[in-house]
């Protein structure tokens, strides 16, 4: 991992901590209540790399969701910064999600009819963001800026996953969730990602919080907390 130098001028103070608390989460089941997450607790410094690792059915996926309040835990809380989510409306969680909160998944989740820059700017152009770089710079960190005005479906896998990355790190974000953000690359092109979100988050005072099933990858990261410890 890059050498950390982080710039606490770029992380709001208020966002400089996570914390999750007891959380537990069920499904109802044809056989009754389901239990996928049980009394999950730790916290996460600031400028941190945390990874979570855990076998398949672990609630990898479903802690993520809660922790960046796409889902509410059944029992428990999350804490990011003075924030208690788990408190907040459907719309409030949605508002800071949005605003504090910079995502990349293993799927990339880009618009095939938008060109690379207009990918890069959407999430802060619709939530009213302020951006940390212009377009040109962070397109001519992650090496596309020669690709600004092309459709994502002629890039590699490996182009369109350091799309994502810029698009997270394009807005003033505190805080960082990657899921399997290396799953859908050859180890090459996911070393590469990797050198690039974790150079970026170093370099910035970013938090991460990152789901992998890869010990090259969880390997690179400051802590691992493996889920079925908590079983």
């Amino acid at each position: 991992m890059a050498k950390k130098n982080p710039k606490p001028e770029t992380v709001s103070p208020a966002l400089s901590h996570v914390s999750v608390s007891h959380v537990s989460k069920s499904f109802p089941s044809s056989e009754g209540e389901l239990r996928i997450l049980d009394n999950v607790s730790f916290g996460i410094a600031k400028s941190e790399v945390v990874a979570i690792i855990g076998p398949s059915g672990s609630g990898k996926t479903t802690l993520l969701n809660i922790i960046s309040g796409i889902d509410l835990p059944t029992d428990g809380s999350v804490r990011i910064g003075d924030t208690d989510i788990t408190l907040l409306t459907d719309d409030e969680r949605s508002a800071f999600r949005a605003k504090n909160l910079g995502f990349v998944f293993q799927d990339f989740l880009l618009l095939d009819h938008l060109t690379v820059g207009e990918n890069v700017l959407l999430p802060i152009q619709m939530n009213g963001i302020e951006p940390r770089f212009g377009l040109d710079e962070i397109l001519d960190r992650v090496g596309l800026l020669a690709k600004k005005n092309s459709q994502i479906g002629i890039l590699s896998r490996g182009e369109r996953q350091r799309v994502a990355i810029a698009r997270a790190f394009v807005g003033n974000i505190p805080f960082l969730l990657a899921d399997e953000p290396t799953g859908n690359l050859d180890v090459a092109n996911g070393q590469k990602v990797m050198d690039m979100l974790l150079g970026f988050a170093s370099e910035l005072g970013v938090t991460v919080l990152l789901v992998t099933h890869d010990p090259e990858i969880y390997g690179r990261a400051n802590r691992v907390i493996d889920l079925a410890s908590f079983r």
